[in-house]
């Protein structure tokens, strides 16, 4: 028996038990598809404990070739009395393949029996004592509740005084938030099961009186009535998770015939991670990711820092009341109404170490606003060696976009920064885009990443340009020629593999003349 802190159990060794092939036997979640043999007395009295105890027999949830374990020396058959148990909830997340062990040599005639678990990257038993609860901002939705946290931060903001310190601010706004809007709840894994409580606990009373019976007087028909109960109680499972997927899909048409945006999208996020309901298993680990994080951030770099900083400093600036005015106002101090006006644009989101949303702060009173104001101006004034700790700390979340989830080049880290952190990165982000706008220094063809442009326009533009040409020449098929200044827009690592691709275009579509590399 192996147990790990308190939750994984894992029970292996010799039981003197043939469960034997169960390809036949009806829907069971104690027993899987595969097996050997038929099944004895003993076998089907393991697996009546394994249902009470909750256990799965692991090995005839796998396939594998000669999955004998002993062989009888009267008959020459083999049985497969030898094997691994754990818990139902656990054996998709723990067990990765079990298998006979058939060479080598023993001294037992039993054949060992070895079993592959997923290995768990990080220590996740004491992560929860790690993280910190996530406060409900979404709860600021409501005026009312908005209207009390922002009188609560007023309070207590008036009780221990005046000050200009960030961290007791935020300490603040916490403890404000986490008395008015609460902590979010954990997502339920079956939230179909949450409206019919009461069953629930009407089918476990009738199976655990009829165990009690079966106990006290082995009566055969007991035991009967108890497995006709369980299937019953499987079947009415099955039948609550689908009505609850179903009225899932009504409300999601319902919503998007209302125009409620918010809602229909809330439902199809419901409904998109419908096969991943149960899956808690880890790909990789923190560092693995943030090493791969740290690699992808340098590659996307076309030249180094120093590299940037001398081309920058030999570029001429056009010399313009516009390019005046811009380089003027970068250097201006960070007003009150510069920083209130980035605020009110910036979108909610995930709330970073400081554990503080954008909604928490729009919500509170001008007051407590200018005071936030200003410590962030005392936090610009200051050299960042000399921030505090959770000022300078960012968290790097993994998104998966397609593909499998074991592959780290299938996700995008997002980076979760304090809230003081992102509004300041908001408005020197803001500045240095109207600053390269109003010194032309990104060139007319450039659309992404600027406002007023999308990507969007320059691929309408080719559409355009290719429907003209077929109009003027009547052909379905037509010669053109497209210039690309690859050299700009992609970086030195990638650009020879387009010229590769574009000779390859060239050989198989016909071309003239393919892309070549310029000196």
């Amino acid at each position: 028996m192996i147990r790990c802190g308190a939750k994984k159990l894992v029970l292996g060794g010799d039981f003197n038990s043939s469960v034997g092939d169960t390809s036949q036997r009806e829907e069971d979640d104690a027993v899987g598809p595969f097996g050997l043999g038929r099944t004895n007395a003993a076998g089907r009295d393991l697996l009546e404990w394994c249902h009470e105890q909750g256990l799965t027999w692991t090995s005839s949830f796998f396939r594998h070739n000669r999955r004998g374990t002993w062989k009888c020396p009267g008959r020459r058959t083999w049985h497969e009395i030898d094997g691994f148990m754990v818990k139902k909830k656990d054996r998709s997340r723990v067990v990765k393949s079990i298998n006979t062990v058939i060479a080598g040599t023993s001294q037992s005639d039993h054949r060992p029996k070895c079993m592959e678990v997923w290995r768990r990257k990080g220590a996740k038993a004491n992560r929860k004592s790690e993280t910190q609860r996530k406060i409900n901002w979404e709860a600021l939705r409501d005026g009312s509740i908005r209207q009390a946290f922002a009188s609560t931060v007023d309070g207590k903001r008036e009780q221990q005084g005046t000050g200009e310190e960030s961290e007791r601010l935020i300490n603040l706004i916490n403890e404000a938030g986490t008395e008015v809007c609460g902590f979010k709840e954990k997502k339920a894994l079956s939230p179909w099961l949450d409206t019919h409580l009461e069953e629930i606990q009407g089918f476990k009373r009738r199976i655990g009186a009829l165990t009690k019976s079966f106990e006290r007087t082995r009566t055969e028909n007991f035991k009967i009535q108890r497995q006709e109960v369980r299937k019953e109680y499987k079947k009415a499972k099955r039948r609550w998770e689908e009505e609850w997927w179903l009225k899932l899909v009504d409300e999601t048409k319902d919503a998007e015939v209302k125009g409620d945006i918010r809602r229909m999208y809330k439902t199809l996020r419901y409904l998109g991670g419908k096969d991943l309901q149960n899956i808690e298993e880890e790909f990789f680990s923190p560092e693995e990711f943030r090493r791969h994080f740290m690699k992808v951030s340098e590659d996307r770099y076309e030249r180094d820092v120093i590299e940037i900083m001398r081309t920058a400093s030999s570029t001429e600036i056009k010399d313009s009341p516009e390019a005046k005015a811009a380089a003027e106002e970068m250097e201006e101090a960070i007003t009150f109404v510069e920083f209130e006006r980035e605020l009110a644009n910036m979108k909610d989101g995930a709330a970073g170490v400081d554990n503080v949303s954008v909604s928490a702060v729009k919500a509170l009173s001008i007051d407590t606003r200018k005071e936030l104001y200003q410590c962030m101006m005392e936090q610009l004034a200051t050299p960042v060696e000399n921030w505090a700790d959770k000022a300078k700390e960012g968290w790097v979340i993994p998104l998966h976009k397609k593909g499998a989830r074991n592959e780290l080049d299938n996700y995008r880290g997002v980076c979760l920064l304090p809230v003081l952190s992102r509004i300041m990165a908001r408005i020197l982000t803001s500045r240095i885009r109207k600053w390269a706008e109003n010194i032309e220094a990104c060139g007319e063809n450039q659309n992404g990443f600027r406002e007023g442009r999308s990507t969007c326009d320059a691929t309408q533009i080719i559409l355009r340009i290719d429907e003209e040409t077929r109009r003027v020449l009547g052909k379905a098929e037509t010669t053109g020629s497209c210039t690309v200044r690859y050299n700009k827009s992609i970086p030195p690592s990638q650009q020879a593999l387009i010229v590769d691709g574009f000779g390859k275009l060239r050989n198989d579509r016909g071309c003239d003349r393919g892309l070549e590399k310029p000196a």
